[in-house]
């Protein structure tokens, strides 16, 4: 995956949310690390800094960096409410890259795809009994999370946990001076856009 920077943050966005710049500031330095690292920690820093992005999500200053943000402040709510939603979504993106490996034809490493994709069952089950996820749910992308449950015999079956023995902490990224390449914001619309295809990979 490649390297990544953040899209310019507006400066009217920074004056309509102070608290944004430290988010923003948080965010540019995950971006350094690259793409793949980025995508694993994305949540674990959306909720690190979850009123912040919620107030960046009703401005619409902040529009042109955040993009479709309609969702956002209800998702964060959602997601941040359950413990381990920062280490599923980490975990997503494993599963989702030895997933896309696996659709191309290319052998992958089984165990490695199901002890990333089985222990979402967890998460993914507080998600769906939450009320803070309630309207969340009801949301075209909010529908792709449901029903991974129905996947649970099959992590049984081959031995695989379906949750997690210790709770996920983010941890912000340590940077000096160093510059990313390349451009784009990306975040949570991944997990919205692409968690069908985890859940196809793990029923064939």
């Amino acid at each position: 995956m490649q390297e990544l920077t953040l899209l310019p943050l507006p400066a009217g966005c920074a004056s309509a949310c102070p608290d944004f710049q430290s988010a923003y500031d948080e965010m540019e330095c995950l971006a350094s690390k690259g793409a793949e690292e980025y995508l694993k920690e994305t949540l674990g820093l959306f909720c690190s800094h979850k009123s912040a992005f919620t107030c960046a999500a009703t401005q619409s200053a902040c529009g042109s960096f955040l993009g479709n943000s309609q969702d956002l402040a209800e998702s964060l709510d959602c997601f941040c409410g359950c413990p381990n939603s920062g280490k599923m979504y980490a975990d997503f993106v494993t599963a989702l890259l030895l997933a896309v490996q696996q659709t191309q034809g290319q052998t992958i490493d089984e165990a490695a795809f199901y002890t990333a994709a089985c222990p979402m069952t967890g998460p993914l089950k507080c998600i769906e009994s939450s009320s803070l996820c309630t309207s969340y749910l009801q949301t075209s992308q909010g529908a792709s999370m449901t029903g991974f449950e129905n996947y649970e015999a099959e992590c049984t079956s081959r031995g695989y946990a379906l949750d997690y023995t210790q709770n996920y902490t983010y941890t912000p990224p340590q940077c000096g001076n160093e510059v990313s390449a390349a451009s784009g914001l990306v975040g949570l619309n991944l997990l919205f856009l692409t968690f069908s295809l985890v859940l196809l990979s793990i029923h064939e």
